[in-house]
């Protein structure tokens, strides 16, 4: 396991680090990240570094879950229950992830832990996403539920 350096937080600003997979990377600066394999020197997995990134965003309870089994699509295994509704999914279901670390990071994903007293903890998994395996769509979530009806 290693831990990326967490920058303080004034010094978070906005940067464009291009594409991966032809579709716009966003990194996840101001984030502590923990590696779970690093595979980036490893021949085997050397086409996966060309595939887009996403980020799926998940509550602290279904973190061992997750780490067990991967990400399934609700009903794949009993223990994998649909959370949010299926806006796109069709028939077979699906796994939701974003190119934003921010719209991944929305509470209604991933929501807010507080390990101690003042502080809070979210999660959410950088994945690497296989190309033609997805479809884009605007967003999984209700306007008038999840948004503030003032923004546009």
């Amino acid at each position: 396991r290693r831990v990326a350096e967490v920058p303080r937080r004034g010094d978070y600003a906005p940067k464009d680090y291009g594409t991966r997979g032809g579709v716009k990377y966003f990194r996840p600066d101001g984030w502590a990240q923990v590696w779970l394999a690093k595979v980036d020197d490893d021949p085997d997995f050397k086409e996966i570094n060309e595939w887009p990134v996403a980020y799926h965003g998940t509550s602290s309870s279904k973190l061992g879950l997750i780490l067990e089994a991967g990400l399934r699509k609700p009903g794949e295994l009993p223990s994998v229950q649909m959370a949010h509704g299926s806006v796109g999914a069709g028939p077979d279901g699906a796994i939701y992830a974003s190119p934003s670390l921010w719209l991944a990071s929305h509470p209604v994903y991933s929501t807010f832990l507080e390990p101690a007293e003042g502080r809070w903890a979210q999660f959410v998994f950088k994945l690497r996403v296989r190309p033609g395996s997805f479809v884009e769509q605007a967003s999984t979530l209700s306007r008038r539920q999840h948004w503030d009806s003032d923004l546009q």
